[in-house]
């Protein structure tokens, strides 16, 4: 029974590139930056141009669903999958024009090419 609990104890500790790691660490800093964002604009009633609490809610949302997409996409290994999934959510950042978030999802697209993510995600 113990080789067993060995066995799989070793399948599950196998170990994800730093590449990837960042990926899965920057699509959920999205989610908590653009919700303090959103707070912030909200208690302050600040709104600049078109970009209102509303619109960064929004945008909130959106980091929201595609940081478990990507979690998914990352756990089952989907490589080519995951990169659409990042294009998607580099188009999520447009409406608001969150420079952070373009920032973000072009340097998470960069990691997937390292010879580490793509070996992983195979």
């Amino acid at each position: 029974m113990e080789k067993v609990a060995n066995i799989s104890n070793n399948l599950s500790a196998e170990k994800r590139p730093a590449s990837v790691r960042t990926i899965l660490i920057l699509a959920f800093a999205k989610i908590l930056i653009s919700s303090i964002f959103f707070i912030v604009f909200t208690i302050k009633g600040i709104s600049l141009g078109s970009v209102g609490p509303q619109i960064i809610l929004y945008t909130t949302l959106g980091y929201a669903a595609m940081a478990v997409i990507i979690y998914l996409l990352v756990k089952r290994k989907r490589l080519w999958e995951l990169r659409a999934a990042l294009l998607v959510d580099f188009a999520v950042s447009l409406p608001a024009t969150a420079i952070i978030g373009l920032v973000f999802s072009s340097i998470s697209l960069i990691l997937t090419f390292t010879k580490g993510a793509r070996n992983y995600l195979k």
